[in-house]
């Protein structure tokens, strides 16, 4: 008995560093904002895995190494789009206006593309007003 006690704590043990990384999302109670964040993050933390660097991305911050792979990219606005924002930070930027990339798109600014956009680990892609097409940079 005293064995199959001590081998269960064993495995309880064992176990427990795999628990405390485990996220628990509760579908049924969670709110459309939770739900939009979580596949959002999922989804970035996918293509960072994957390599995969075709998506959409929603208005927001995303580090480069962590929810984007690093490379070369191409960014698009769909044409019913006002006005939208990009700036690159450079890895260790604090301050709002410490950007080293800044790109205004849109109907408004006559731009719907960054034709090259190089993109470094570390650094943070800020995307404010619209949603963007990211697709890897071909040439």
């Amino acid at each position: 008995m005293k064995r199959i006690a001590a081998l269960t704590l064993v495995l309880l043990l064992l176990a427990l560093p795999v628990c405390a990384e485990t996220i628990v999302v509760d579908l049924e109670t969670a709110t459309a904002e939770q739900l939009a964040e979580w596949i959002d993050t999922l989804t970035a933390r996918r293509l960072a895995l994957t390599g995969v660097t075709e998506k959409t991305l929603s208005p927001g911050v995303y580090t480069v190494g962590r929810d984007l792979a690093a490379g070369e990219y191409r960014l698009t606005v769909d044409d019913t789009v006002d006005s939208a924002f990009i700036y690159v930070y450079a890895s260790g930027a604090d301050a709002w206006y410490d950007y080293k990339h800044f790109y205004p798109l849109g109907n408004y600014h006559g731009v719907s593309e960054i034709g090259k956009l190089t993109l470094a680990d570390g650094d943070r892609l800020d995307i404010q007003g619209a949603s963007i097409q990211l697709l890897p940079y071909t040439g």
